[in-house]
């Protein structure tokens, strides 16, 4: 969060407005629309580096989404039987 929050230069209060589809791969960075549909939106980038963390945080996020899932799916079925 601190990699994304400085390389980026927005403010802690928009990360509450972000959605995924706001942050774009270009190259070896990602740009971010910040306040999207407002008047105060605007574009900014990651370094390469703040990039690479993003998305092994990402990864790391859906990895455990998928695990929660799976074990949900696990004791659903054990109730099932």
């Amino acid at each position: 969060m601190i990699h994304f929050l400085a390389s980026s230069g927005i403010r802690i209060g928009a990360l509450d407005g972000l959605k995924i589809r706001n942050i774009v791969s270009i190259e070896d960075c990602k740009s971010i629309l910040v306040y999207e549909e407002s008047s105060e939106e605007y574009v900014t980038f990651l370094t390469l580096e703040s990039s690479t963390i993003f998305d092994e945080y990402l990864q790391k996020r859906v990895s455990l989404m998928v695990r929660k899932l799976h074990l949900k799916a696990l004791h659903f079925v054990d109730h099932i039987n």
